[in-house]
This record gives C-alpha cells, sequence and structure tokens, in this order.
C-alpha cells in the first residue's frame, strides 16, 4: 500500500552522525541546523550538522578551550562568514559563547574563514564544510575560506581540526 501522492519509503529522520575524532586535541564545535536546532557537540574533526538530508547548517560554535590547555597556548580565533542575503561579515575575535552565523533567521550559512593566534610551531588549524549537492570541499588551513560564495548553495555541516604539519 502507497498512500496518495506519497512514497513506499519511509522518511529519513535527520541526525548528526559525528564519526570518529582524528586526534585528542579538544578542538570542540556544534552546529545549529535547520529543523533539527543545536547539535551535540563533537570534537578534533568529527562531523558536526548533517549530510544527507539537505539541511541548511546556520551557525556554529568553536571552544578551543581545551586545546589551548593541552597545547600550552593562549589561542585567539578570528571568524568572517558568508551568510544568504548579508555576504561577508567580520565577526573579529570570538569565544566558546560566540555564534558563528546565524540562528532564528532561516539562513544558510554559505562559507566560513577562521584564523588562530598562539598556535605553537608545528600545528596547524584545517576546517572543511559539506556544501549543498556538492559534497564535501578539501580541507584548507587557517585564513582560508571553505564553502561557496555567489552560487546559493548552504553549507549543512563542517569538521575542525589541529593537526601536526
Amino acid at each position: 500500500y502507497i498512500p496518495a501522492g506519497g512514497s513506499s519509503q519511509p522518511k529519513k529522520t535527520p541526525k548528526q552522525i559525528p564519526g570518529n575524532p582524528v586526534n585528542d586535541l579538544g578542538v570542540k564545535y556544534k552546529a545549529h541546523c535547520q529543523t533539527i536546532g543545536d547539535c551535540a557537540e563533537v570534537r578534533d574533526g568529527q562531523t558536526a550538522g548533517t549530510t544527507g538530508y539537505g539541511l541548511r547548517m546556520e551557525g556554529f560554535w568553536l571552544n578551543l578551550e581545551d586545546a589551548a590547555k593541552k597545547l600550552g597556548a593562549d589561542l585567539k580565533v578570528k571568524a568572517k562568514v558568508h551568510e544568504q542575503k548579508t555576504g561577508w561579515e567580520d565577526l573579529r575575535y570570538v569565544s566558546k559563547d560566540t555564534l558563528i552565523g546565524s540562528k532564528g533567521q532561516s539562513k544558510r550559512l554559505e562559507a566560513i574563514s577562521l584564523e588562530i593566534e598562539g598556535l605553537p610551531e608545528g600545528y596547524e588549524l584545517q576546517y572543511r564544510t559539506h556544501i549543498q549537492t556538492v559534497g564535501w570541499t578539501g580541507w584548507v588551513a587557517a585564513g582560508f575560506a571553505s564553502g561557496s560564495v555567489g552560487f546559493r548553495k548552504g553549507i549543512e555541516a563542517i569538521q575542525i581540526r589541529i593537526v601536526k604539519k
């Protein structure tokens, strides 16, 4: 039996599937996604947000307090975002409580750029994004943009990590 206008396939319930962390340096972050709201916090290269559901990521939070302790460093992060209808916005320095993007405005996050200060020699902050209908971008180093600009495609998920070069 297939309901009128319906499908025999049950609808998938959107959920975040983080995967395994790449290390234990304490880079923590969480996403705010369309229809889901705030997702659970993930760490060290795991996936924040969703893939395969077509849900936009509207914002995220980044917490480097544990990473700073483990690396014995005073880490400071600057963030820039490209949002639907707004374009590039420079958020300057962000803390663990700073929403990078938006919440409750139904605006897709289209690209991000993070810069980091205080990282010990030999370490690098990297991130990549999952773009609507495109998939995962390659990993980029701090200071570079990840996502898409001018294509009206939203970020659906993000992975962030600190690695040894």
